[in-house]
């Protein structure tokens, strides 16, 4: 965890330094001057693999003011001495969702974290800090160095830039007749390369606060120009028209009513559901349950099966994320969820809101149905553990007794932890990944020293967790009742 936070704080410092050389080329950098400029500050990062979902628990009486879904194209009109002058359309772009607002506003919703290892691949962007540019400079989020853009010149930026849009549109035209192009092929946009380009070397950067809003721009623009989308302004609307994929504008509106009349029936449904919730005060943990037994599923899977694996040499590791990361992650997600947890109340606390708790606290009924369906669900998490760990015991056995071991040579080390670990593995085994690791010796059975530290430790975090969910389903339910007042039981007996 410490290693961690170091990493972020000397990231930080990192993407600051390279601020101020983009804002104040001119002076020489130093710790006070970055001292005196930066200060003291809040540090807040993102968790890497980690991503939000909120889940619905169920509703509340009390409102919240949800705005007006506006999600239709516009046309600009322009108003001059009273007289309405239609201008073009544009189009809108708006997520998609049909819940009513009637739901929205009476929601309860609790944010949970999920495991996510997809990675994706983009051009190094720029970027600078609106704190350490002049007040005219802060103004713009996308801001051009003449500094930077005249050392890019020097560099031969702008002769590679010309010969890349030269050999594109050489390709263009000279491949017109194969391609059985018009001319209304070739007069199209072509691409956002020339944009990545002077972001990634050219003297443009991106204001770091704005990033996400310039990658969303960016990849909406990428989507539009794949689907052939900013080729039909060059084109006569007849040439339009005869296009393939168009339809007229009536048999639009037509396609449209009818989405939205299946979207209309959906809301009256879902806002009837929404009045029979607000009168049975009911809270349902089933999706957060759901929720919580999908990620603790990933987590047993990298941090004991996988990372397991990976340290015997038995498999070869394809991800783009390491496994240690992988592991490292789903660890930290167990910790953030099971770690402080003593009473059931404790994780109603980590899977309900605040308002749902206080709900079921105050509903004996309610409150014991919801403990017995909880622990119902740790009963099988715990299972899972277990059995987990029960098949890789013959392997962690045959592992310390190798490493009880003498060795003389590297070849008689590989053979016998390939009879002894790998024999005991009971799932396909990859005997290439140890034949073609080639230590030392002594680096060899250190790497096997370190690998029984490892799943060592990721063991005793997987049975504190199974200590903490036995105390939590041994007493759940009793304690609950336990703890209820004479007039509480009662309620519960009607």
């Amino acid at each position: 965890m410490n290693t961690g936070l170091e990493n972020e704080v000397d990231s930080y410092c990192i993407q600051k330094f390279e601020s101020l050389l983009v804002s104040v080329p001119d002076f020489e950098l130093n710790f006070e001057m970055f001292n005196n400029l930066v200060g003291e500050r809040k540090l807040t990062r993102c968790l890497k693999y980690f991503e939000k979902t909120n889940l619905i628990t169920g509703y509340s009486e009390s409102v919240r003011k949800v705005p007006a879904k506006i999600n239709f194209t516009q046309r600009v009109s322009k108003v001059n001495r009273k007289k309405i002058s239609r201008g073009n359309t544009r189009m809108v772009f708006y997520p998609l969702s049909v819940d009513s607002r009637y739901h929205q506003a009476h929601k309860q919703e609790k944010e949970m974290f999920k495991l996510c290892f997809d990675t994706h691949t983009q051009k190094l962007i720029s970027m600078h800090d609106k704190d350490f540019l002049d007040s005219d400079e802060a103004r713009e989020n996308i801001f051009i160095s003449q500094e930077t853009v005249a050392c890019w010149k020097e560099a031969g930026g702008l002769d590679r830039a010309l010969e890349l849009h030269n050999d594109y549109m050489h390709r263009l035209i000279k491949y017109r007749h194969i391609r059985k192009s018009n001319k209304y092929d070739v007069r199209k946009y072509p691409g956002t390369q020339a944009a990545e380009l002077l972001i990634t070397e050219g003297g443009v950067t991106i204001e770091r606060k704005y990033l996400s809003q310039f990658q969303f721009l960016l990849k909406r623009t990428q989507v539009m120009d794949s689907l052939s989308m900013f080729k039909y302004q060059s084109m006569p609307i007849d040439v339009v028209k005869a296009s393939e994929g168009a339809i007229a504008m009536s048999q639009h509106r037509r396609d449209k009513a009818e989405v939205l009349d299946v979207i209309r029936k959906y809301r009256n449904q879902q806002r009837g559901n929404v009045r029979s919730n607000l009168l049975s005060f009911d809270v349902n943990i089933d999706g957060t349950l759901n929720a919580l037994d999908e990620s603790v599923s990933i987590v047993i899977n990298e941090s004991i099966h996988k990372q397991n694996l990976h340290l015997l040499k038995a498999k070869f590791n394809t991800h783009l994320v390491s496994i240690s990361d992988r592991s490292n992650a789903a660890k930290l997600w167990l910790m953030m969820h099971f770690d402080g947890v003593s009473k059931i109340e404790d994780l109603f606390s980590r899977i309900m809101t605040s308002k749902d708790v206080s709900l079921v606290n105050n509903n004996p009924k309610l409150k014991v149905q919801l403990t017995t369906k909880a622990i119902k669900r740790l009963k099988k998490i715990n299972k899972r553990i277990l059995e987990a760990q029960q098949v890789w015991q013959p392997a962690l056995v045959a592992l310390a007794e190798f490493n009880n071991m003498t060795f003389r040579d590297k070849g008689s080390a590989k053979s016998e932890f390939s009879r002894l670990v790998h024999g005991a593995i009971r799932s396909n085994v990859d005997k290439w990944v140890l034949n073609e690791w080639n230590p030392q010796l002594d680096t060899l059975l250190s790497a096997f020293q370190s690998a029984q530290k490892n799943i060592n430790s990721t063991t005793t975090l997987f049975n504190d967790v199974v200590t903490t969910i036995n105390k939590v389903s041994d007493t759940g339910a009793h304690k609950v009742v336990a703890k209820m007042t004479f007039a509480q039981r009662l309620a519960l007996l009607s």
